[in-house]
């Protein structure tokens, strides 16, 4: 089966009291139930799932959205290389203008989609020479590219920049929304010439 199969799949799981016992995870793929290991509490919720950001209560109740896949899959870590590469940033605010820089660090081929650009972005744009193209997002602008984030505030744009990305065959990142990610970007703490 797909991942997108599989995905569409465990959006039917009831999410129910009962259904999860304490200390399980679910695979993705064949919905197998896995141990995994009880965190600190936090805030009388324990995380079962750190990807995902999903919770469970005392009362094994699950706090979290329904169409949120249960997954603690094991993820492949890599390191791109971006250099003259084109990614693309969909949005114009604050968090997108910290996405955008950080793929300039990373040497790539920036290019922002923003209808209406912060100023910081303008800024940011005009500094670095990246494109800037002052519109509504259409899948004609990450043709080509490596990678997308979308970090929109509008979560309808963000699905379509995820499913363009899925038919184009590009890895993308939306922000804050696990389930539409086919990559995840970990923090990064520097100390002086250390990464």
């Amino acid at each position: 089966m797909s991942l997108r199969g599989a995905q569409r799949r465990s959006n039917l799981l009831p999410l129910a009291a009962g259904l999860l016992k304490h200390g399980t995870r679910f695979d993705i793929l064949d919905f197998e139930a896995l141990p995994c290991r009880q965190s600190r509490p936090k805030g009388g919720v324990y995380h079962i799932c750190h990807c995902l950001n999903i919770f469970w209560e005392d009362s094994c109740r699950v706090a979290a959205y329904r169409s949120a896949i249960i997954t603690c899959m094991a993820k492949y870590p890599i390191f791109l290389e971006l250099g003259g590469r084109r990614a693309v940033v969909v949005g114009g605010g604050a968090v997108a203008v910290r996405k955008a820089a950080s793929l300039l660090e990373a040497g790539a081929r920036l290019v922002v989609v923003a209808f209406k650009p912060s100023d910081a972005m303008l800024d940011l744009c005009t500094r670095h020479g990246a494109e800037l193209i002052r519109d509504k997002y259409a899948k004609q602008y990450i043709a080509e590219a490596v990678l997308v984030i979308a970090a929109t505030d509008d979560p309808t744009v963000n699905e379509q920049v995820y499913r363009d990305c899925q038919e184009l065959e590009i890895l993308c990142n939306v922000v804050d929304e696990p389930r539409l990610c086919d990559f995840f970007v970990p923090a990064v703490v520097k100390r002086g010439d250390l990464q």
